[in-house]
Order: structure tokens, then sequence, then C-alpha cells
């Protein structure tokens, strides 16, 4: 009997503790700005971050790589020793099927499936190794206005983290936290 008015008490408790954490209320603050207030923080040193300014940002930074993207042609070209990506891909797919064959015969061989992987690594490489790029025929001005989005996109997020001070704190607290993750692993 005494085990459950216990537990009804301490229900009752947990219940009064969580209604009183939920009915917080903002404190009223002024809508006049001063030269302390930086952030809600009132402290001048510490970094002004706007989400605005970063997302904003990142969308011109996009624009920017999308313009340069539609005004950049991909060719083919020749690889080394004489060999395209049209001509070298067929003798690699000697040691390919050989690998299949291997890892089909006995799927748990690694040499299969290390000589499978390689080639299929090598057949990208070679195909992404002769690709050319190359630019449209345009005006200078024309390359400036394709350009400006990121000039004006790495501002922007850099003033949406803060500015310089802000991107100072953001790098601080990455060493910090990879310095805590080390000494965690180190710990174990």
């Amino acid at each position: 009997m005494k085990d459950e008015e216990i537990q009804k008490k301490l229900i009752k408790l947990e219940s009064a503790v969580l209604k009183e954490n939920t009915e917080v209320s903002a404190p009223q603050k002024s809508t006049q700005l001063t030269a302390t207030e930086h952030s809600g923080t009132g402290n001048p040193d510490a970094p002004s971050k706007d989400d605005f300014k970063y997302f904003g940002g990142m969308a011109l930074v996009m624009l920017g790589l999308f313009l340069l993207f539609q005004h950049v042609k991909l060719t083919t070209g020749y690889w080394f020793w004489g060999m395209s990506a049209t001509h070298g891909i067929g003798l690699m797919l000697i040691p390919l099927i050989f690998g299949i064959g291997w890892i089909f015969y006995n799927a748990k061989s690694i040499w299969g499936w290390i000589i499978t992987s390689v080639s299929i690594i090598t057949m990208v490489f070679t195909v992404l190794a002769t690709l050319r790029l190359q630019f449209d025929q345009m005006s200078m001005l024309g390359v400036i206005m394709m350009l400006l989005p990121f000039a004006f996109g790495f501002a922007l997020i850099l003033q949406g983290i803060g500015g310089p001070k802000g991107l100072k704190k953001v790098i601080k607290d990455k060493i910090a936290e990879s310095k805590a993750e080390a000494s965690a692993r180190k710990a174990k």
C-alpha cells in the first residue's frame, strides 16, 4: 500500500515539475537597438550571426555554379600513350570479366573482389581523365557577370556566420570538437 502511495506522489511531483518548466514566459525586450547589443548577448565582441545572409549566400553560390556549368562544354580527348577513352576501355574489360568470373566461382575470394573493383575504378578514372573542359566564347562582361554571384555569395556566407570573428569562432569550435573526440577515443 505504501509503495502505491509513494508512486502516486512521485507522479504528482514529476507532473508539477514538468508543468513549471513548460510555463516559461519570455521577458519583454525593447525594440530599440543599442550599440552594445549584438545578437541578443549584450556582448559587442560576440559575432552577429544571420541565417538569412548565410542561406542567401549559399543560394548565390549555387547560382554562380549554375551559370558556370551552363557555359562549360565537355569533350573527350586523349588520355596517355595515344589511348582515348573509347579505345582504352576495351582492354580494361578483360580483367573486369576475369574478376567477375572469379567472384561467381568463389564469392568469398578477396582477389576476385580486388581485381573487379580495381578494374571498375580504373575505367571510371579513364573516362573522367579524358574529359576536357571548354568555355563558350563570351565577352569579358559576361564572364564578370557569371562570377559575381560567387563573390557576393561567399561574402554573404561570411557575414551569415558572424564575419571574421564568427569564422574564427567556428574554426576554434571545430578544433576543440576534434580534440575532444580524439581524447575520447584515447580514453577508450
